[in-house]
């Protein structure tokens, strides 16, 4: 789901990570080369086998040890699966956002982005569009007026997509993304308030500390 690898591209803050004086950390754990000298100096996946997103916290203790990241495109070089059913996707994405966007607060403030920025100009405009057509007079000035940012977050969409390498017609279903992202952010929200552990493939990983950016 591209707009769930955009939410967690901003809050993660990749475009820094090749900045060695940004603390930005990630790694995609689908493809990762360290130096054998460097994978000892981090202490291997010691410290952070018993943890979620394994990958990005090993990137982090990378970026504390002055050791350098360099984060690049891989198009066209090799592919993988993420998640093939909706089933995977809730529990997968759950499982990243809960670890890596935990704190309630960064939570909140995701969830305002994704219902301000994607959820509320389709719905009025669905809303006045339907009411235009079926009273007319200034309903259809309405839906005129919400087609702006539906269109410019469609046009928006589209490009996201094509960077993440996926279809821009795929960007019409949007919408319906946005929600079931949303009902991951309000799972995830309610686990970070009862401090729920995350069981992944039958293993039981307790509630996430800090991940501060």
């Amino acid at each position: 789901m591209p707009i769930f690898s955009f939410i967690h591209a901003m809050r993660l803050g990749i475009l820094n990570v090749n900045n060695s004086a940004s603390p930005a950390a990630y790694a995609n754990g689908s493809f990762m080369l360290i130096h054998v000298k460097t994978y000892k100096k981090l202490g291997g996946h010691e410290q952070v086998k018993l943890l979620i997103n394994d990958d990005t916290r090993l990137a982090r203790i990378a970026k504390s040890k002055d050791i350098k990241l360099k984060l690049l495109g891989n198009r066209g070089l090799y592919e993988t699966e993420m998640y093939n059913t909706l089933r995977s996707a809730w529990f997968g994405w759950t499982r990243n956002t809960y670890s890596s966007i935990y704190e309630g607060a960064s939570l909140l403030a995701t969830i305002a982005m994704v219902v301000g920025l994607a959820i509320i100009p389709w719905l009025l405009f669905v809303i006045c569009t339907a009411y235009a057509f079926i009273l007319g007079g200034p309903w259809a000035a309405l839906a005129a007026f919400w087609s702006v940012p539906v269109l410019f977050s469609q046009a928006a969409a589209a490009l996201i997509y094509k960077a993440f390498n996926f279809n821009p017609v795929w960007s019409l279903l949007y919408f319906p993304a946005a929600i079931f992202a949303l009902c991951i952010l309000i799972n995830c929200q309610l686990k970070a308030i009862i401090r729920s552990d995350i069981i992944w493939h039958g293993v039981r990983y307790p509630a996430p500390k800090k991940f501060e950016q």
